[in-house]
């Protein structure tokens, strides 16, 4: 499955309100898509636990001033809802051509500001899987996601994105949104994985549990296990978080991922995974000792799938809006592992885990009140059978 959010453009030669972008490596557009139908956007495509924020109503040439973009909500509304999301997919779901965002990466951390996706980056073609869903078979959303030239001051109702300086690149402005810059406009939907914006929480009862709206607003890691459970991770320290063969010794497992989660402040601040281990005999396999990531490697190399067994895990680098580095954790095809899988990712119960200490529950539900649309990033560990 291929999904990924696009547009670009820097104030250039062409479009409405300067809009432009002229093309800085228009070598070969060849491969321009051409909108063969002539669908409109007025009624949004049906995806259970999405909501579709904006939407073009551009149905054929290269311009379409004034209809590009088109709030379906309005702005306040989109940032609260935002706040409740982790992903976002757009393009055009007329012809199933359309970009998904991994969890918790820069595209939603741009709505929940209401910014243009990928303002103040440069992204190369490489960089584009550690934020966007590539399917090895399909890989063209390297090349129509990277964003060669840094843009910034714009605005999800101005510019929603842009391969800035890259005429194979999306480009959804005010006035076209197509997948190449010189390629005939399209119906381009920009949708969300929220269905509503967190309700207020003034004071929750002390000792409430549970991961509410409050505890994932903050920043503390948000976990998603190998049914689907989202759940964020409320108590700091080492948490297991695969175990193969589940109940297994650590000393006796064929795979073992272990978080360090650490609250990056004062007793009830932000809490953000730290260092990753990863053990077990089918670690050893590869590399003596293991593997350990940890927010201090400097060296980090660019995040790529690592193979343990049949499993694959691999490693993000991330780093907050006010500089605070932290870790994200993807782990897939736990299916094929052969064995029960244990740990917080796996079967093992997270009821205590994610509980928030009831010395922190009057400053969690003050924050998920006022958070609105900081772009705060976060942790997230997530793991699929797949």
């Amino acid at each position: 499955m291929a999904s990924l959010l696009l547009i670009a453009g820097l104030v250039g030669a062409r479009g409405a309100a300067g809009l432009g972008m002229a093309p800085a490596d228009s070598s070969n557009n060849s491969n321009a898509l051409q909108l063969t139908t002539a669908a409109t956007a007025s009624s949004p495509t049906p995806a259970p636990g999405w909501t579709r924020i904006i939407h073009s109503e551009c149905l054929s040439g290269n311009s379409c001033p004034g209809t590009a973009i088109v709030l379906d909500l309005p702005k306040d509304e989109i940032i609260a809802l935002a706040s409740a999301a982790t992903r976002v997919k757009f393009g055009n779901f007329n012809t199933g051509k359309y970009v998904v965002s991994l969890p918790n990466t820069f595209p939603i951390d741009d709505i929940r500001a209401f910014r243009a996706i990928g303002t103040g980056r440069i992204i190369t073609a490489q960089e584009v899987d550690q934020y966007w869903e590539v399917d090895p078979a399909n890989p063209w959303v390297r090349e129509e996601l990277r964003i060669p030239y840094v843009y910034s001051g714009y605005t999800l109702d101005s510019f929603v994105f842009a391969s800035a300086g890259n005429a194979n690149g999306a480009h959804w402005l005010l006035n076209q949104a197509n997948w190449h810059y010189d390629s005939n406009s399209q119906p381009f939907e920009l949708w969300i994985d929220a269905t509503a914006a967190p309700p207020p929480t003034p004071s929750p009862a002390p000792g409430a549990g549970g991961a509410g709206a409050g505890a994932s607003a903050v920043g503390d890691p948000h976990l998603q296990n190998i049914h689907g459970e989202r759940f964020d991770l409320m108590k700091a320290g080492k948490h297991v978080l695969i175990n193969i063969p589940r109940g297994m010794s650590a000393e006796n497992t064929l795979l073992r991922v272990q978080a360090d989660a650490r609250r990056l402040g004062g007793q009830c601040a932000d809490m953000y995974f730290q260092e990753l281990n990863v053990t077990g005999s089918w670690a050893e396999d590869k590399q003596a000792g293991g593997y350990h990531y940890s927010v201090t490697q400097h060296d980090a190399k660019s995040p790529e799938w690592v193979s343990f067994g049949k499993v694959e895990l691999k490693v993000v680098h991330g780093r907050t809006d006010s500089g605070l580095l932290y870790l994200n954790l993807y782990v897939k095809h736990l299916g094929r592992a052969g064995f029960a899988v244990g740990g917080l990712l796996g079967e093992d119960d997270h009821g205590d885990v994610s509980a928030a200490p009831d010395s922190c529950a009057q400053r969690l539900a003050l924050v998920a009140g006022t958070r609105g649309g900081e772009g705060q990033a976060l942790s997230f560990a997530v793991a699929s059978l797949a």
